[in-house]
């Protein structure tokens, strides 16, 4: 689709404000995230053994699942936010009007694109 990004390699539009944010937000889900595997092995661990104290352990390793989930989602935001931001920008700098992200419209287009290909191939094979 036309107008949807900035172009990769050499000549990709450098990062844009709300980047940083973005990239932070990962990290720091990435490091709790790394916390819940740990909490859920001790778990693990505790419960093969017969081990006491479960409840602390399960408490633990629930609260850092959750945690985790609220971390992915925020990050997943701020990355949006980013992508939205260098898309505009990239968008102005070439001159186009920017449209808003429209899932419908992508899939429109790539069903064409796909049906257009085939007609392609099929009008070559005759």
């Amino acid at each position: 689709m036309r107008g949807s990004g900035p172009p990769l390699g050499r000549n990709r539009a450098r990062p844009r404000r709300g980047t940083p944010k973005a990239i932070e937000a990962c990290r720091h889900a990435d490091r709790v995230a790394k916390r819940s595997v740990e909490a859920q092995e001790k778990l693990l661990l505790a419960q093969t053994e017969g081990s006491y104290w479960m409840e602390p352990l399960e408490a633990s390793a629930d609260a850092l699942a959750n945690e985790t989930a609220t971390l992915l989602i925020l990050e997943h935001q701020r990355c949006q936010e980013a992508h939205g931001v260098n898309r505009a920008v990239w968008i102005a700098r070439r001159g186009e009007v920017w449209t808003p992200y429209s899932a419908a419209e992508t899939t429109k287009w790539l069903i064409e694109a796909v049906v257009s290909d085939q007609a392609c191939r099929a009008a070559r094979s005759v």
